[in-house]
């Protein structure tokens, strides 16, 4: 730390950025952009002129560089790496796929009804679920919980097409 201060009051501004970019921390299982760009011998220089957008102008980094994510500390950027991602990326040479997430998990015995109903008959369905639910707070239900309720309702009052 006490060499960054000698650096900056002896005048040299031009490198400032530089140096307070490459103080700042990405969690621990992140690469930093400076980093990456270290490990393969890209010139921080060129990495410097695109650490601020996005690291995609860097053609050496662009197979990879929807994989890096911003982190902001104090105003300031910087891109990084998941470790895992870019390891991957180097043994193979692939481009790692990233999931997007877990999957919803469907319930046992359910169907999914997505189902389009005129706007008119929606606001009067949701202005009884309110009405019930101011009448009744102690025992309020979701429109979800609602829905159900009218088509078991539906199902008990025709017996007869059972």
């Amino acid at each position: 730390m006490q060499s960054d201060v000698k650096y900056i009051n002896s005048g040299k501004l031009k490198k400032l950025p530089l140096v307070v970019m490459a103080m700042l921390k990405a969690p621990e299982s992140f690469y930093s952009l400076f980093g990456v760009a270290r490990m393969l011998g890209i010139p921080k220089a060129t990495v410097a002129k695109f650490d601020k957008s996005n690291p995609s102008g860097v053609s050496e980094l662009a197979p990879i560089a929807h994989l890096f994510v911003c982190f902001e500390e104090e105003g300031r950027k910087t891109w990084a790496i998941k470790k895992s991602h870019f390891d991957k990326w180097q043994r193979t040479g692939r481009v790692p796929k990233v999931s997007s997430g877990r999957p919803k998990t469907k319930p046992e015995n359910c169907e999914n009804w997505n189902d389009w109903i005129p706007k008119e008959l929606a606001t009067e369905f949701k202005r009884v679920v309110d009405n019930a639910n101011k009448a009744a707070p102690h025992m309020k239900i979701s429109y979800r919980q609602a829905r159900f309720i009218a088509y078991q309702e539906f199902i008990d009052r025709r017996p007869n097409l059972k």
